[in-house]
C-alpha cells in the first residue's frame, strides 16, 4: 500500500521568522536543526521529515510579542522511513510538483524566558490552503544562541492530503528542533 502523509510538511512545517526591521535577526543553523513528522499507517508509527527548509527570525528576547517567524519547506525534500509511504510526493498526498513550497508564518511569540515555555500562533500554507497552526514547546536564548523544540498537530484532511485514505491517521505530529545564532 503506497500511503504517504503530507501534512508533516509543515509542516509544518519550513520556518522563517521575520519582524520589524529593528528586531535582531537570527540565522538558522541547518546542520543542527531538524524538521520531522510522525503519522500512523495501519496501526504502525511512520517517521519522516524534510531535508531542505529555512527559518528566518527577527526576535528580541526582551520583546517576544514583536517577533515574527517565517518557515519555508521545500516539499520535494520530504523523506519517510516506511516503503508503504514512498508515494508521499504524488498528487494524492503532497503534490510536490504542483505545490513545491509550504510556508508557516507567525507574528509574535508567547514566551516565558524563565521556564522557556513557547507558544507561536500562525498560519500554515500547504497545497495552496492556509489554516491556523499553533506551535508549542520550549525556547532557550542565551549569549546570541537560540534553541527551540516545537511540536504541532497538523490535520492533514484540512489540506486535502490523502483524502479517502482511511488506513492513514488523520493527524500528523510535527516535531522541530531549531538552532539559530544572532546575526552580527
Amino acid at each position: 500500500m503506497n500511503i504517504p502523509f503530507g501534512c508533516a510538511a509543515l509542516s509544518a512545517l519550513v520556518l522563517t521568522i521575520s519582524v520589524a526591521s529593528a528586531e535582531p535577526s537570527w540565522i538558522m543553523r541547518a546542520n543542527e536543526s531538524t524538521l520531522e513528522f510522525v503519522i500512523d499507517i495501519g496501526g504502525a508509527t511512520v517517521t519522516g521529515g524534510f531535508s531542505d527548509w529555512t527559518v528566518t527570525t527577527l526576535f528580541d528576547p526582551a520583546q517576544p510579542k514583536t517577533a515574527s517567524l517565517r518557515v519555508e519547506i521545500a516539499m520535494a525534500s520530504v523523506y519517510v522511513d516506511d516503503p508503504r509511504a514512498q508515494a508521499i510526493g504524488n498528487s494524492t498526498w503532497l503534490a510536490v510538483g504542483d505545490y513545491p513550497i509550504a510556508v508557516f508564518e507567525a507574528e509574535g511569540f508567547d514566551w516565558a524566558p524563565d521556564t522557556g515555555a513557547l507558544t507561536v500562533h500562525g498560519g500554515l500554507a500547504l497545497r495552496d490552503i492556509t489554516q491556523p497552526l499553533t506551535l508549542t514547546g520550549t525556547l532557550k536564548a542565551n549569549n546570541g544562541r537560540g534553541e527551540a523544540q516545537i511540536t504541532a498537530t497538523i490535520p492533514r484532511l484540512r489540506y486535502d492530503i490523502g483524502v479517502g485514505q482511511e488506513a492513514v491517521g488523520t493527524n500528523v505530529q510535527l516535531h522541530g528542533h531549531f538552532v539559530a545564532t544572532l546575526q552580527d
